[in-house]
């Protein structure tokens, strides 16, 4: 392809890898699939300390700009998206900020990445301060960015009406899945062994320890209905703003023996897992898309 390189940057500061959930998973896909594709577009990823160390797949693809802040810090971050990302963006002719919000200054084209409105249907999964914020700055997100990109149609219709959003401004983008998904899969023996799962069926619940994720609900129905002894609950994914409560209900129920707490693992041990597993339990209250549904399948 003649021509010179499209200049873009890519805001990957929101995303502090292995605690954002789906959301990381989906433009880390779409960039692995841009990659694929001959293209006259080359993107800078600007990312947090430890981005390049989880995603070294995509290290070795792109160009990649660290900023030195602490990720643990929401604050910090949103200060970095208006003054260091401002600095260094300065060249690209577009900026993709890939996690919902955007700084409230710059004049480039931008696109925007709206995962979904939760906040808006259970804000009370929330903490005051988050949820005050997101009210503050997903609707003034949206009305600046030049393009807005949803993973399905729901997320669409949500942002158009939530938001009074222009339709033709509002794109699908649909969740895709590596070519080599499940090929590197951990095997059962090595995961039984490593996990000390037994020799009974496996049911996996893949999902950071978020509320609204179901791992409470699923806890109640295996200590009042899964009567076999040898089955066992598999919980892959980060920790999330309820992992206390999910700890303790584990040991109140009397299930510490029967819940396995594998936290974050690898892609072969996930796809592993979900390979050997009698079934993928994804009891979410509320998702945008919710990506294991089409890694199970």
């Amino acid at each position: 392809m003649s021509g010179s390189p499209v200049p873009v940057s890519v805001n990957l500061l929101w995303c502090v890898p292995g605690r954002v959930g789906g959301s990381e998973d989906y433009l880390v896909r779409q960039l692995l699939g841009l990659a694929e594709i001959e293209s006259m577009i080359v993107p800078t990823l600007h990312v947090l300390p430890g981005f390049a160390q989880a995603h070294p797949e995509l290290a070795a693809i792109f160009p990649i700009d660290v900023a030195r802040i602490n990720g643990g810090n929401r604050a910090r971050r949103v200060l970095a998206e208006h003054t260091w990302l401002a600095r260094h963006t300065a060249d690209s002719q577009l900026v993709h900020h890939g996690g919902g919000t955007m700084p409230s200054g710059g004049s480039k084209p931008t696109v925007l990445t709206i995962h979904d409105l939760q906040y808006r249907t259970y804000p009370q999964y929330l903490s005051k301060t988050k949820r005050r914020y997101l009210e503050w700055a997903m609707p003034r997100s949206a009305a600046r960015a030049t393009v807005i990109t949803v993973p399905t149609e729901y997320v669409r219709q949500r942002v158009i009406e939530g938001y009074g959003t222009d339709p033709d401004r509002v794109i699908v983008v649909p969740h895709g899945i590596e070519k080599a998904l499940g090929h590197q899969a951990s095997s059962e023996t090595d995961l039984r062994e490593r996990f000390r799962l037994g020799d009974g069926p496996v049911v996996v619940l893949p999902a950071i320890t978020h509320p609204h994720k179901g791992h409470q609900f699923l806890l109640q129905v295996m200590a009042r209905s899964w009567t076999d002894g040898d089955v066992r609950l598999v919980l892959i994914g980060g920790a999330g703003s309820s992992e206390r409560s999910v700890e303790s209900t584990i040991v109140d129920l009397g299930l510490s023996d029967r819940v396995v707490r594998a936290g974050r693992v690898s892609s072969a041990d996930r796809d592993g897992l979900l390979k050997m597993a009698a079934a993928m339990a994804f009891p979410s209250e509320y998702e945008g898309f919710g990506a294991p549904v089409i890694e199970a399948m």
